[in-house]
């Protein structure tokens, strides 16, 4: 009998010191899932990431089974994971004392939880949020892009490795962020300012502007492209940042029609991107923050370069846990039992419960 569980948090430190959001446990037994649950949904405390130790309990009361008993532990990889590898695995084996600890990449835990739960055999995947995994001598990630092949598994094709170069590559994400922020503080001011957390503030503003940007005129806005692509055809083609804008060239827009200009151009890079792709499968799965776009969704799907899009519902970081288990269960059991729905994730109530929780509402 094989007890895997997924983990993405903190381990060792606290978010104040590096901040992680999002944290949570996924477990799986003999490959089929048994429960997967976000540590917000039982601490009640927003994006929190601290060490899911309640979303252990969590899936493991469902399972009636302890810490123990788990086999193998993977646990998802971030940007202040890299320096703190030996300590978080130290922490990891006094948990689970008769587990083996393996560590997932960021974005491969990403890109294993939106391919293994499509229903395609064969799909590119494309990967890409703010940020991911740091590497040793420097350097992280934003992005991967890969081949899925639900017998061979998944061949990354490129990987995004940052932080040396005269350019980001696929830092959609982060720009993104950068933008929407800026409109979210001059369209609200005062809420903006309430966020005493920065990193939540990111977390927050870009859902919001992607709304807005139905509201405004893109051809108002005579600004730089913001990304371009290169296809020099010796790289693998790959999008990178062309802009550095200041505050002072956005404050001359109003800030709808910079949102507008803003999704404009995310959508527009990443057509032209896989357009030009030249290796690419049939159908096109997508994982990470940036996944969540649905406008550009939408316009990859309206160019007809793929027969169809899947998109895991948790395809941000919440999904990390989840992604992070099943990279490894479709190692160890060679085939993924029936999944059921996705949508509904996270904490079951019995019908007394919910009868409970509509009386005090009362």
């Amino acid at each position: 009998m094989s007890k895997i569980i997924g983990l993405y948090g903190t381990a060792g430190w606290v978010p104040e010191d590096a901040w992680l959001h999002s944290a949570g446990a996924s477990l799986w037994i003999d490959g089929k899932h048994i429960s997967t649950i976000s540590e917000e949904r039982l601490t009640r405390e927003k994006h929190d990431g601290n060490f899911p130790n309640l979303s252990i309990d969590y899936v493991l009361e469902v399972a009636d089974i302890s810490r123990d008993d788990i086999d193998l532990v993977s646990y998802v990889e971030s940007v202040h994971s890299v320096s703190r590898k030996d300590s978080i695995e130290s922490i990891l084996n006094r948990e689970f004392s008769n587990a083996t600890i393996k560590f997932c990449d960021h974005h491969k835990a990403h890109a294993s939880a939106s391919f293994y739960t499509s229903p395609f055999s064969e799909a590119s995947i494309l990967s890409f949020d703010g940020a991911g995994s740091a590497f040793i001598g420097g350097g992280y990630e934003t992005g991967l892009y890969a081949i899925g092949d639900k017998k061979e598994g998944i061949y990354v094709v490129y990987h995004s490795i940052n932080g040396n170069k005269q350019h980001i590559t696929f830092n959609l994400g982060q720009i993104y962020n950068n933008i929407s922020r800026w409109c979210y503080s001059k369209i609200e001011p005062k809420k903006a300012a309430a966020f005493t957390n920065p990193y939540i503030f990111m977390e927050t503003a870009p859902g919001k502007i992607m709304g807005l940007s139905a509201y405004g005129d893109k051809d108002k806005v005579d600004l730089p492209n913001l990304f371009a692509l290169n296809n020099d055809k010796f790289y693998f083609p790959y999008i990178y940042d062309s802009a550095v804008l200041t505050e002072a060239q956005l404050d001359k827009y109003d800030c709808k029609d910079i949102a507008a200009w803003l999704q404009f151009q995310f959508e527009e890079i990443l057509v032209e991107f896989f357009k030009k792709c030249p290796i690419k499968s049939g159908n096109l799965v997508l994982g990470g923050g940036c996944g969540l776009n649905v406008l550009a969704n939408s316009a990859i799907k309206k160019t007809g370069v793929f027969e169809d899009i899947f998109i895991f519902p948790a395809t941000n970081d919440s999904g990390l846990c989840f992604g992070g288990a099943i990279s490894e269960v479709v190692k160890e059991e060679k085939e993924i039992k029936d999944l059921g729905y996705l949508g509904f994730l996270g904490k079951q109530y019995s019908e007394s419960e919910i009868e409970d929780a509509i009386q005090e509402i009362k």
